[in-house]
């Protein structure tokens, strides 16, 4: 009987279905239970033979092609037993899934891979590989395990490009960890100088530049200003001397952002090269950081709508390299900018996108942004004692107080009264962070001093300000912050003229920005602020009017409380 014929008679039975005509015959098994019966029929040996058999065909009918089929390859050969064979093609399917930024199937064809070798080399190639996926996948705890299993083979062996790269690697998660969980960030910084001083000798690479860059982050964030200088400027000599465009964009985004930030021009400069390389090289990694970037620099400069545009991108390119932290991390921006445009249709978008990508994710910093999420969502709808009730939650948990949102938490709390957690927030920051009076930012100098104006401190409101005063680096944001101190002061001291002055100039310096929410804010405090004075209150129901026209502009329920709390004010 030949082919044919078998399988019209398996498809008269009902055990087979066609699947294709064209471009060649397929067929299916009817049910699965009918497949697996069929093949536990085999004996073991027959079961072998055929697996691989069909591998071998495979090999030879896909000559061209093997990186399409790696992964059956693969398969085949482990059921035929041929663990050799088995072992390259899953470490091929790795690679191949890898390239692809399939972290899923990465992982999956890289551990059946590690299972098929004790060859020391191979075992520390897949781990370190494995240590890479799962540092895109968030999972920061198991991919610095892998790199410290591997380290060891490389010193040994003295591979110096691939010390330096799983090191810097090994450095950055150290850092983050300990920041996410209030670890000690002096780790990272003894991983980098162990490392570079096993490598004294190393020519100049693009990983040796990379190290370097790491560690000057990790000097940065132990607060070692003069070794994270020399560190980065060493990191960009070398980038620069050795032209290699990945490494030289990495390296000049840090170096503008975090380390020479003053100059904007130099800035958009920096990165608008950092932007070329990226693409030329097609570095979706540094194309996404570039985004990050430019997204915070077009912020300083109070371009909001901009910086939104640039963390959406960042998301998109981050989706594209299925590094999935990271575009959760980028739709947090997004978040975080269309609160500060009061586009809160934009907010629930953008956590709507935020709870898909968190399904079935491990990141534990998933539930910090959830939250300050619902709190900013209640703030726009007027529902301030909910949201203060969720900070209040929040506030004694470590590691859930987020730095850039401590100065709107403690104004939060003290409109509804509750001044003893903001004053546990801002304590906590100097505890969680190691901050200290000389490295203290512009913006928490300026809560400290409006957190004492509104306890009638004045005495300690003015030391605050004038420490910000002396870091102020003529940024908008920085200047409507300090503004609003002032503000806060001089109206503590009843000095009206020099208060309203501030305010305006505040409010002027926010609507430049398009930071409409802040702007609100800004507007309804200096009207209720100057209905304290009987001299002013012709001015502040003026004022009022203008916050009200643009909470109703803006069309958000915070309209509600705001006519309500006007009326209760004016009513008393």
């Amino acid at each position: 009987m030949t082919l044919s014929h078998q399988l019209q008679t398996l498809e008269t039975t009902g055990l087979i279905q066609l699947a294709l005509e064209h471009p060649e015959l397929e067929y299916l098994f009817r049910h699965v239970l009918v497949q697996d019966a069929a093949y536990e029929s085999l004996l073991m040996s027959d079961r072998q033979r055929w697996h691989s058999v069909v591998a071998r065909v495979l090999e030879q009918v896909f000559a061209e092609q093997l990186d399409e089929v790696a992964a059956e390859l693969a398969r085949h050969f482990l059921a035929a037993g041929e663990t050799q064979q088995a072992y390259h093609y899953f470490r091929q399917a790795g690679d191949v899934a890898f390239a692809e930024y399939a972290n899923t199937e990465a992982e999956q064809s890289y551990r059946q891979a590690l299972k098929l070798t004790a060859v020391p080399a191979d075992t520390a190639y897949l781990q370190s590989q494995l240590g890479e996926i799962l540092s895109r996948l968030g999972r920061y705890d198991e991919a610095a395990t892998r790199w410290q299993t591997a380290i060891p083979y490389y010193l040994a062996s003295q591979q110096y490009p691939t010390i330096c790269h799983l090191t810097a690697q090994l450095a950055r998660v150290t850092r983050y960890q300990a920041h996410s969980h209030g670890g000690d960030t002096a780790e990272a910084v003894r991983l980098c100088e162990e490392a570079l001083t096993a490598v004294p000798h190393h020519p100049e690479t693009p990983e040796l530049a990379l190290l370097l860059q790491q560690t000057a982050f990790s000097y940065h964030a132990n607060q070692q200003t003069e070794q994270a200088n020399a560190a980065i400027q060493q990191a960009l000599d070398i980038a620069e001397r050795i032209g290699e465009p990945g490494s030289l964009a990495k390296i000049l985004i840090s170096y503008w952002q975090y380390f020479h930030p003053q100059d904007i021009d130099a800035v958009r400069q920096g990165l608008t090269q950092a932007a070329s390389l990226a693409t030329a090289t097609n570095d979706l990694a540094v194309l996404k950081q570039v985004h990050d970037a430019l997204a915070l620099l077009e912020g300083e400069i109070g371009n909001m709508h901009q910086s939104r545009q640039h963390m959406q991108q960042a998301a998109q390119v981050a989706h594209r390299l299925g590094a999935v932290v990271d575009e959760l991390e980028a739709w947090d921006g997004v978040l975080i900018f269309s609160w500060l445009l009061a586009d809160f249709t934009a907010v629930q978008e953008a956590i709507d996108q935020m709870r898909q990508l968190a399904r079935g994710l491990n990141y534990p910093r998933y539930a910090i942004y959830a939250t300050r999420a619902q709190v900013l969502l209640l703030w726009g709808d007027g529902r301030l004692a909910e949201a203060a009730q969720l900070i209040q939650q929040m506030q004694p948990r470590q590691g859930e107080m987020e730095y850039d949102m401590i100065a709107d938490y403690v104004f939060l709390l003290h409109r509804v009264g509750d001044r003893e957690t903001a004053v546990a927030i801002l304590q906590r920051t100097h505890d969680q962070i190691g901050l200290t009076p000389r490295t203290l930012g512009v913006e928490h100098h300026c809560t400290w001093s409006s957190h004492y104006s509104w306890q009638g401190k004045l005495d300690l409101a003015q030391q605050s300000l004038a420490a910000a005063e002396t870091q102020f680096s003529q940024r908008h944001l920085e200047a409507a912050l300090l503004d609003l101190a002032r503000a806060r002061l001089a109206a503590a001291q009843a000095q009206w003229d020099e208060a309203g002055q501030a305010y305006h100039r505040a409010a002027t310096t926010l609507q430049q920005m398009s930071m409409n929410w802040h702007r609100l804010l800004a507007l309804e405090e200096w009207a209720t602020t100057f209905w304290q004075s009987p001299a002013h209150r012709n001015q502040a129901q003026t004022i009022f009017t203008e916050a009200e026209n643009l909470a109703q502009t803006l069309q958000i329920g915070y309209l509600h409380y705001l006519r309500q709390r006007w009326q209760q004010l004016i009513g008393a």
